[in-house]
């Protein structure tokens, strides 16, 4: 057996007793090149766990402060360019965006706002995932249309940890339509709360 045949099986034994409280020796260079062996704890299933979760967030949080696509489904009135890892403003669906907006504003009401647009033919955003299954291309409901008007993402933004950051794509609803629907959304909440009923 090889020095190397050797190194590999003592690899596969100290990954098989990763759920194991033992400590196993691993073999360094100091800074004056000579080797020592340290005593190091495999860690268990629940700390690599951990530990991944942590390091996938910290890079999310990089991407969020670069203004970066940071994955999930696409928004309707955007596409997802996969090459630049970047939102892109979808022609097609940019006016659709804008008249939710507008109309929530007129008719004060997720649900009639909902109805607005399923009337007229408009759908929730259609696309294929990477596994290629279709999503989407259903009917509005309040939820939908809440989603879509509480998305800073249509404002230019990315937000992560509720952290809203600058983005690198192009904004389709200004930040004042956005702001003042916003403070119709919060003042409905309250009615809501209050005992009105939403619509």
């Amino acid at each position: 057996m090889s020095e190397n045949d050797g190194m590999e099986k003592n690899d596969a034994q100290h990954i098989g007793t990763a759920t194991s409280n033992q400590s196993v020796a691993v073999n360094l260079m100091n800074e004056q090149g000579r080797k020592i062996s340290v005593l190091t704890r495999p860690l268990t299933y629940a700390e690599f766990i951990a530990k991944q979760t942590a390091r996938m967030m910290a890079v999310m949080e990089f991407r969020a402060k670069q203004g970066l696509f940071n994955g999930g489904c696409p928004r309707l009135g955007y596409d997802i360019n996969y090459d630049k890892n970047c939102i892109v403003p979808n022609r097609a669906e940019v006016p659709v965006v804008k008249r939710i907006f507008d109309t929530y504003l007129k008719l004060e009401s997720l649900n009639d706002t909902a109805i607005a647009l399923n009337a007229k033919g408009y759908r929730t955003k259609y696309f294929i995932s990477k596994a290629g299954l279709k999503r989407g291309g259903k009917k509005f409901d309040g939820k939908s249309i809440r989603r879509i008007l509480s998305d800073a993402v249509y404002t230019g933004k990315v937000k992560y940890n509720a952290i809203i950051y600058d983005g690198v794509h192009k904004a389709i609803i200004s930040s004042s339509l956005f702001a003042t629907v916003q403070e119709r959304l919060t003042i409905k909440s309250k009615q809501k709360t209050c005992g009105h009923q939403e619509r």
